[in-house]
């Protein structure tokens, strides 16, 4: 029976391991495993290219998906994001052409084609909220960045790799952990209050923009390190489903 396969995101690699928190948050949300130091919670990842069918090349130009399911004691927390900061569209009602040349220019450059999963960024993209236990809400960003050295292809390079491999990424991810070489990313946030929004020149709810290191500083929160590669590929990364809300 042909399984039918996602409508974007559809070509995809995943694995498991843990988050360790690595600093005190307590004050702007309830969320414990980002704020008890030390704090091991589980998670697994599944990272993808965007645009194309299962069976495409892992070396096309194309966003790459950046999925974390942390299985909380509290229940699941689904963060999602891309390699690239920023999005095409702010609203898809009310999209046009201007607004995506930010994500375009971040598309056309060496990271549209990320040299494999271990050595790409991940961005939360959209703000998220933080709410602490008074009720009071902030907005974060989210940004994962690998210890691992970044890189990233020149068309040139993924073609070569292209001609021979159409599934260069996924073999490497799991090669490197089956090999002990496990992968770890930090993960930052940026942190702003809505009162601080009508100060800004932009929206920072747009998501076309990135916040500025100037107007909102980058804090450490912890570390994931990706440890297990799946025992059945279709039940535990295929049929990974995440939700944001």
């Amino acid at each position: 029976e042909r399984i039918p396969e996602r409508v974007v995101h559809a070509r995809g690699a995943g694995a498991f391991g843990e988050f360790v928190a690595s600093a005190d948050f307590s004050d702007v949300t309830m969320a414990d495993f980002f704020f008890l130091f030390g704090k091991k919670t589980p998670l697994m990842v599944r990272f993808s290219t965007v645009t194309h069918q299962q069976g495409s090349p892992e070396t096309y130009r194309d966003p790459r998906g950046f999925a974390v399911k942390f299985y909380t004691q509290e229940g699941n927390y689904d963060l999602v994001g891309n390699n690239l900061p920023v999005f095409f569209i702010r609203d898809a009602i009310f999209s046009n052409l201007p607004e995506s040349t930010h994500m375009l220019t971040w598309l056309f450059s060496d990271y549209g084609i990320p040299a494999n999963y271990r050595q790409m960024e991940g961005n939360g993209v959209h703000a998220y909220k933080w709410v602490n236990e008074n009720g009071e809400v902030t907005y974060v960003k989210y940004k994962w960045v690998p210890q691992q050295e970044i890189k990233n292809l020149t068309q040139e390079e993924a073609n070569k790799i292209q001609s021979t491999a159409i599934e260069h990424a996924t073999v490497d991810l799991y090669t490197e952990i089956a090999k002990g070489n496990f992968p770890k990313w930090d993960l930052y946030v940026q942190m702003l209050k809505a009162e601080d929004f009508d100060k800004l020149d932009f929206n920072p709810v747009d998501v076309t923009k990135i916040w500025p290191e100037a107007v909102a500083k980058s804090v450490k929160v912890g570390t994931m390190t990706l440890n297990e590669n799946a025992s059945n590929y279709f039940q535990q990364v295929e049929q990974a489903a995440f939700s944001p809300g």
